[in-house]
């Protein structure tokens, strides 16, 4: 009941700029509760978010400023619209953009797994060599472009380019492996035996 007298206090012409809030002991959710009512807007408060303030010699004039500072003290962050005020702690949405990174990282790193160079061109102007580049899964020998999923390709030579986004980076080699091929036993290409008669004749012995 304190909080809604101490309000309509300052809501009042004489005390915008004479009466001072005492907000001792009170809890933040006390406090958003007299924000909703200044800014006559909806304040949504994570549940995360507790605790208690103190603050004295606060008159309506600069409350929105009191209000922001009470926000950066207690490590919270805000989004704001015209009707609502959004409430939360900066940690909660440092840790999700961290973890929105690392899934782009990671879903970058699966696309770039097995992608091999298949073939280059170089170019030679004015004493230096730019380098294009075609790739290839190996898996399943499709052609990718790094460019479509927004890596940037650093030339390095004509079997060597980085690929990197952000603070990702990786290199792509021509494919270093290769499948070695399948001798087949051929009758037809055998060295003849000295020991095979293939006039089926006895060999004449010698006394």
């Amino acid at each position: 009941m304190r909080i809604f007298i101490l309000l309509a206090i300052l809501l009042t012409p004489v005390a915008q700029a004479t009466v001072a809030v005492n907000a001792a002991g009170k809890t933040l959710d006390q406090f958003f509760v007299m924000a909703s009512e200044v800014f006559a807007k909806a304040v949504i408060v994570d549940p995360a978010v507790n605790g208690t303030l103190k603050v004295y010699g606060v008159s309506h004039g600069n409350f929105q400023r009191l209000f922001y500072s009470i926000l950066r003290s207690h490590n919270l962050s805000y989004m704001e619209t015209d009707d609502v005020l959004r409430i939360y702690p900066k940690t909660d949405m440092a840790l999700s953009n961290l973890t929105n990174r690392q899934s782009l990282f990671d879903f970058i790193a699966s696309s770039v797994s097995g992608v091999y160079i298949s073939g280059s061109m170089s170019y030679h102007a004015d004493n230096k060599i730019r380098y294009e580049y075609a790739f290839v899964q190996s898996g399943t020998r499709d052609t990718f472009r790094p460019e479509h999923i927004g890596l940037k390709i650093t030339a390095i030579h004509s079997c060597l380019a980085q690929l990197s986004f952000d603070t990702y980076s990786t290199f792509v080699t021509c494919e270093p492996y290769t499948t070695p091929e399948t001798m087949q036993d051929d009758d037809t290409n055998q060295i003849p035996s000295i020991f095979k008669n293939t006039n089926n004749q006895d060999i004449p012995s010698q006394d």
